[in-house]
């Protein structure tokens, strides 16, 4: 048997950690397993101009051995004026396969990943069984690099440090912009490299692309980028433990202003 439960919504505050619903979760009394979560993200007061949203869960527990696991909401790309709407991807379910015990409890925080001047608001959805799932998966993030603007040139995030992992069976992240510039979009990949890594070297994929606005004067100030979470899954990356991973973007065409990137890794 498989169900789900909602924890929220709940209006985030700044870049400080918030528990989501104000209080643990507590799980059915025959719970097993927590399989998966699904993280929303939402601004139903509005949008900010030249502001993107954007926010991460993570999962706690002192009963239940859950930890480390933070994970990315898919992002809202920003605007060029107060008008603008923008599109979202669907929220995305990540896999968990934490045994758990039935009746004990679950934190669920989220974090802003800016300070934004209107606050989002976060729902997580959990996906729980009556039977253990395997194997379990641990996240984590990286920190949210400004990329800078320039064409062809790479710039290092903070890095990454895994413990306990095995195998990387997830990389995602994304590429982000800030003030909406007449075709200027995103593109680019990321470049993660450790000597940890136990075969072929260094790990690369694509962004999802932000597409080109077409102008941006004053009768379009609706203009809005669609910013993307991209995921490659799948993955069996053999890996050293511990581990410390440098990550990397490297911007494809050149930008009006910098944008921001972020990177995490799912593992087991």
């Amino acid at each position: 048997m498989k169900v789900t439960k909602t924890v929220g919504p709940t209006v985030i505050s700044g870049t400080t950690a918030t528990k989501i619903s104000g209080a643990n979760f507590k799980l059915p009394a025959d719970a097993k397993c927590l399989l998966a979560i699904i993280p929303h993200i939402s601004s139903p007061a509005g949008l900010t101009a030249g502001e993107a949203v954007q926010a991460y869960v993570e999962l706690k527990s002192d009963s239940n051995s859950i930890g480390p696991y933070k994970v990315l909401c898919a992002p809202i790309g920003s605007t060029l004026g107060k008008s603008g709407f923008s599109p979202q991807d669907p929220a995305p379910i990540y896999p968990v396969n934490c045994p758990v015990k039935g009746g004990s409890e679950i934190e669920v925080w989220a974090t802003g990943l800016i300070d934004h001047t209107i606050e989002p608001y976060v729902t997580v959805d959990l996906v729980i069984a009556d039977f253990v799932a395997s194997p379990q998966f641990k996240a984590k993030l990286g920190t949210l690099t400004a990329m800078g603007s320039t064409s062809a040139g790479e710039t290092k995030g903070s890095g990454i440090r895994l413990e306990g992992a095995h195998r990387i069976v997830e990389l995602c992240g994304y590429a982000i912009g800030t003030t909406v510039a007449t075709l200027k979009g995103i593109c680019g990949k990321f470049r993660l490299s450790s000597s940890g890594f136990k075969a072929m070297g260094d790990q690369e994929f694509s962004v999802e692309n932000i597409g080109g606005a077409i102008a941006t004067d004053a009768t379009t100030a609706s203009v809005a980028e669609f910013a993307h979470l991209t995921r490659k899954r799948d993955l069996d990356i053999p890996v050293t433990d511990p581990i410390d991973i440098d990550d990397y973007f490297n911007l494809g065409v050149a930008l009006t202003t910098a944008g921001k990137f972020i990177v995490g890794v799912l593992y087991n």
